[in-house]
């Protein structure tokens, strides 16, 4: 089930807001996981 658009801005300004390192955690890694959290499955 691909991430809807406004899902994927949502995450996009959290990982800029929240300062994650993109050397410790790329961004595509942190959404796959907060979709997950959100309910989205893969």
């Amino acid at each position: 089930m691909p991430i809807p658009d406004e899902v994927l801005d949502h995450l996009a300004e959290r990982y800029y807001r929240e300062y994650v390192d993109p050397r410790k955690c790329k961004f595509i890694t942190w959404a796959a996981i907060e979709a997950e959290r959100m309910g989205f499955r893969f």
